[in-house]
């Protein structure tokens, strides 16, 4: 397996161990996941800062330096008010003119940037840029350049559902489809108010893949 296979399994490893309220446990801390036995492996770095945010870090290579990063938002589509698509296009006004991707599933959004060099400088403007993003909006953008811009970087639910083939399971779970009506018809407040309610640093993990 190539470098950059490993590296995206390891990443969708950690992504997928913070989706479940009940997939991780850790001798060292209380902070995490505790009802399994599946455990991190030894070199992983993890904690919580005093603000709530939750961080993983995670060397998978001496002899490269690619490197993924990771942002999970604990809330998505189903956070919506199912007439207005908030949280695609929060998610889509935080990585607007950056090099993020982010994919908005039914209970979370997970920003993501992949480099195939990095360093510590790197991730840190990265991060930077995104944690801009994330503040509330100042205003709402053309309803044209949104749906181009999100062709490039975003991977929206209803593909996620496709992709899984359950889109069936979705028939009483209906949302907004995130078209030029229906971003015409959502206000900055609506984005506004979901934006303070889940772009906060208790809601949201850091993981950090690479060599």
């Amino acid at each position: 397996m190539s470098i950059k296979h490993r590296l995206i399994l390891n990443t969708l490893l950690i992504s997928l161990l913070l989706v479940s309220s009940t997939t991780f446990a850790s001798n060292k801390t209380s902070i995490w996941y505790q009802h399994t036995d599946i455990q991190m492996p030894k070199a992983t770095t993890l904690g919580r800062l005093e603000n709530g945010l939750r961080y993983v870090v995670l060397p998978t290579t001496r002899s490269s330096n690619e490197l993924s990063l990771r942002v999970r938002i604990n809330a998505g589509v189903a956070q919506e008010n199912g007439i207005n698509p908030t949280a695609r296009i929060a998610a889509l006004n935080a990585v607007y003119g950056s090099d993020w991707n982010v994919a908005t599933d039914y209970q979370q959004i997970v920003f993501s940037i992949d480099f195939e060099s990095a360093s510590v400088d790197d991730i840190e403007i990265a991060l930077k840029a995104l944690n801009a993003g994330l503040q509330a909006s100042t205003e709402l953008r053309e309803s044209d350049d949104l749906l181009e811009f999100a062709k490039r970087s975003l991977l929206d639910i209803d593909v996620l559902l496709t992709e899984r083939h359950i889109d069936n399971l979705m028939i009483n779970n209906h949302f907004a489809y995130l078209d030029k009506s229906s971003l015409d018809a959502t206000s900055l407040a609506s984005v506004n108010a979901f934006e303070e309610s889940y772009f906060t640093p208790n809601n949201a993990s850091v993981v950090v893949v690479g060599g």
